[in-house]
């Protein structure tokens, strides 16, 4: 990789990782969600700094070409944050479904008492 490519690597990383402090910072993502995101976003820029360890990670799995590591890396992260996702919808739908039956028992409550 060239010094060139890896100072724009660099900056775009950096602006990603900026643009996600600034989102957590004004409340439109919560902090739990976007740790991920952050700790992926050192983890690259270190890769980024430090190509060489991307090359030695490749070795040490067995992965011939480095660009399929980071192919590889990129695939399990993605299922991890879906796993993720999954888990909090539903945990979510759990919730709804418990409010929902609560609010009907509290407007058949309320439909009783005015008709008493």
């Amino acid at each position: 990789m060239t010094v060139r490519l890896q100072i724009f690597v660099g900056i775009i990383i950096v602006f990603f990782l900026l643009l996600i402090a600034n989102m957590v910072r004004k409340k439109k993502i919560e902090l739990k969600y976007s740790l991920r995101w952050m700790v992926l976003c050192v983890l690259a820029l270190i890769l980024d700094i430090f190509p060489q360890l991307l090359y030695g990670c490749a070795r040490m799995v067995g992965i011939t070409l480095p660009s399929n590591m980071v192919f590889f890396v990129a695939i399990v992260l993605l299922i991890s944050v879906i796993y993720s996702l999954a888990t909090s919808v539903s945990h979510l739908s759990t919730k709804v479904k418990r409010l929902t039956q609560e609010l009907a028992l509290l407007r058949e409550e309320v439909e009783k008492q005015r008709n008493d």
